[in-house]
């Protein structure tokens, strides 16, 4: 099996009218980081949905700069990533597979869920904010869908909307 580990790197947001932390979420997938920003409430959607899902975007938080699907299912033991698609779903990109055990993947939720309420309770009235997300700790898993807010003003990893070509 393949390990799995979810590490957030909160940072203090400014420019949104009210007080905010960006939440910063990267995938460390036997044990290598991956570049791209993993989106958190795809994540927890990912728990329970199958297909293609956009599990990943630029840190610039547009959809559509550095971002990629990542087919997911449901395996009996554990939960599959299989290959890595273009913004567009039916174009792969690279094919592959990880399988992370189903009780790594609770652990790694659990602790994505306690961190968030930790940040909830340790700052109270400051908006949390992740990647193509928008959204407070309490609310993360219930909305599916969210206004897009960006969470900075330039892309460290230089993509498509930010100015460099994406990688492939």
């Amino acid at each position: 099996m393949d390990q799995l580990a979810v590490a957030i790197a909160p940072v203090e947001e400014t420019g949104y009218g009210a007080p905010a932390l960006g939440l910063y979420a990267s995938a460390v997938v036997n044990g290598q980081e991956l570049a791209e920003v993993l989106d958190i409430d795809v994540f927890f959607e990912a728990l329970t949905g199958n297909g293609p899902l956009p599990l990943f975007t630029c840190i610039c938080g547009v959809f559509g700069c550095g971002d990629y699907y990542i087919g997911v299912a449901h395996g009996v033991d554990a939960r599959i990533w299989r290959n890595r698609y273009a913004p567009n779903p039916a174009h792969v990109i690279e094919v592959g597979e990880l399988r992370f055990a189903w009780p790594e993947v609770r652990t790694v939720a659990t602790d994505l869920l306690a961190m968030l309420h930790t940040l909830q309770r340790e700052k109270p009235g400051v908006r949390l904010m992740a990647a193509s997300t928008y959204a407070t700790a309490s609310t993360i898993m219930r909305s599916k869908y969210r206004p897009f807010r960006r969470l900075s003003s330039e892309c460290s990893l230089n993509h498509r909307d930010c100015g460099r070509a994406p990688r492939i």
